[in-house]
């Protein structure tokens, strides 16, 4: 059997890996066994692991781009491409603040009309107490 790469170290059955750093991997028929440096398989461990992580980054971004796109209502159900999801999605958030500072200066005319309104209420009801008094006295109730 040829050596499938010159990182491995044939061995034959029974023998043993005379490094520390070796793990030996047996064949199918366990005849022959290959040995396999322990910083090879610590390399093939790190990546896997780091392909792991890459996927679920990968993933985590595909979700918040499909949630992004879910909150933007012209674009609730449909199929977009990245760069159209960002582009509404940035259109969407100018809309909203035009929307927000309308709204804010709405309120803040109806601050000012309830506080010209109250400022007229009481100056009208010092008046009316004024009038009240005199009338009752002149009914003779004071």
């Amino acid at each position: 059997m040829a050596e499938p790469d010159a990182a491995f170290t044939l061995l034959l059955p029974g023998l043993r890996a005379r490094c520390s750093r070796t793990a030996i991997i047996h064949g199918v028929d366990d005849a022959v066994c290959w040995a396999i440096p322990m910083s090879r398989l610590l390399q093939a461990d790190k990546r896997a692991h780091h392909n792991a992580l890459e996927r679920k980054r990968r993933d985590h971004i595909k979700d918040s781009f499909h949630s992004l796109r879910d909150s933007v209502p012209s674009l609730q159900g449909e199929k977009a491409s990245r760069a159209q999801i960002l582009d509404k999605a940035t259109e969407y958030i100018q809309y909203m603040r035009r929307k927000n500072h309308t709204h804010q200066q709405d309120i803040d005319d109806l601050k000012r009309q309830n506080a010209l309104l109250e400022q007229q209420g009481s100056a009208m009801g010092e008046g009316w107490a004024c009038i009240g008094q005199a009338g009752g006295q002149q009914l003779g109730l004071i």
